[in-house]
């Protein structure tokens, strides 16, 4: 018996002993009321077609977690711990995980959550041919999602590395919006963003650092091994290919192809 079911045998002992000292059995000892209690375990279910007496006690199903209750107002028929509340105590509800799960249930301002010690965990979610999963083990984590059609989406992490795997649109990560104003040294760019190119007023043939940081920023800013083309915007209307090392800027000017 797991310990949620012996803490559950004993409540409704000792809530039956209760009832059998509230009821004044005269000469009763204590090995009497015991015995007495664990005959009576088995009609503890509660039973909406009787009435009951103060002292009894009664198991309930409260949305598929059993409740154990002991009554403190003589009820009527019909007049359960869900119904009726005020006429019984809650003496004992220690519902298992799985009991939760079953359920279903949500908790809040929780700072840690673990299951188990063993090498792996996963929590699985199923509905017809569709397949959700999150698994987490010593050997590596991941996120995998399976289509009606038995195609994955899966984000795995392991000593291997972050891999990502799409066959359904076979597009890999993709951001919903342009973040590009945000970007930092090690942002990972889209290719909207490495396929644009900047424009601004350039000096023809020799654009300066000065006019070239008032279009990128700084060097720093951008780091080593940035890349950009920048259209002029005046004379010529050359393109240039910048490139950055941190610190300055390199630039190397495109020729019309004729």
């Amino acid at each position: 018996m797991s310990a949620k079911g012996i803490d559950v045998l004993l409540a409704q002992i000792i809530a039956n002993i209760y009832q059998n000292t509230a009821n004044d059995i005269d000469g009763d000892t204590l090995q009497d009321q015991l015995v007495d209690a664990v005959d009576s375990l088995n009609q503890s279910l509660y039973n909406n077609l009787l009435p009951y007496i103060i002292g009894q006690s009664v198991i309930i199903d409260d949305g598929g977690i059993k409740r154990l209750y002991i009554c403190v107002t003589n009820t009527t028929p019909g007049e359960s711990p869900i119904t009726t509340p005020a006429k019984w105590d809650l003496i004992s509800t220690s519902p298992t995980l799985q009991e939760v799960l079953d359920v279903g249930s949500s908790a809040s301002g929780i700072t840690s959550f673990s299951v188990g010690t063993t090498a792996s965990a996963s929590i699985n979610v199923v509905s017809g041919n569709i397949y959700a999963a999150v698994t987490v083990s010593v050997a590596g984590s991941g996120l995998e999602y399976v289509n009606s059609s038995s195609l994955s989406q899966i984000i795995s992490l392991s000593n291997s590395g972050i891999e990502v795997t799409d066959e359904i649109d076979e597009k890999g990560f993709v951001y919903v919006a342009d973040y590009s104003a945000n970007y930092t040294a090690r942002s990972l760019p889209d290719k909207a963003y490495v396929d644009s190119y900047f424009t601004g007023a350039l000096t023809d043939g020799a654009p300066t650092n000065a006019e070239i940081v008032g279009i990128l920023g700084s060097a720093a800013s951008r780091g080593a091994g940035y890349q950009a083309s920048i259209k002029d915007t005046t004379g010529t209307g050359l393109i240039y290919k910048v490139i950055c090392d941190g610190t300055n800027y390199y630039y190397i000017s495109a020729t019309q192809a004729v």
